[in-house]
């Protein structure tokens, strides 16, 4: 089992299939300049998963510190400063490292829920993965010619424990 942290949440990868498990947003870490990645990164069968994880939901947010998160999701500021160039930059450093395979999976865990009630959480959801999947595309005045992502999918951290049984996220807070 591999066990991941990222502030508050902690996921709990209880799968030995999942080779090449790294940390690629780690500080002190010498990186290409310029380039953003993902918080993590592994390979599972054919497939390279690249994770990112955002948690405005997180138990030290104020409320003015939530609503401001908020707008940025909605006005696409973290799809196109964050998410997309983290995509982008992360493909291409793995790819010259010749660490990916050629199916390749950006989740995204948004730990939204102090944003959102249940019902609204869902439409936002889906509305946030079209529009992450469009701008992923086409980051310029026309479309990439090689599409470098598979698949891009959204998750709550509800929606994530739904669908990876074997992936569990929990939130650990400190009493304090």
């Amino acid at each position: 089992m591999i066990e991941f942290t990222e502030g508050e949440l902690k996921i709990n990868f209880n799968d030995s299939k999942i080779e090449n498990f790294q940390k690629l947003d780690t500080q002190g870490k010498t990186i290409p300049q310029g380039m953003k990645f993902v918080d993590i990164v592994f390979n599972k069968n054919d497939v390279t998963y690249m994770i990112e994880i955002k948690n405005p939901s997180n138990s030290n947010s104020q409320a003015n510190q939530i609503t401001k998160y908020l707008t940025k999701l909605k006005n696409n500021e973290i799809i196109n400063h964050e998410l997309v160039p983290k995509a982008r930059d992360s493909y291409t450093y793995l790819h010259l490292m010749k660490e990916n395979k050629e199916n390749l999976i950006y989740i995204v865990l948004l730990g939204i829920e102090k944003l959102f009630d249940e019902n609204d959480r869902a439409t936002f959801l889906l509305n946030f993965n079209d529009r992450l999947k469009s701008n992923i595309k086409k980051e310029c005045d026309r479309p990439w010619e090689r599409q470098y992502i598979k698949n891009i999918l959204v998750f709550s951290i509800e929606d994530w424990n739904i669908n990876f049984k074997n992936w569990k996220i929990s939130r650990n807070i400190k009493e304090g």
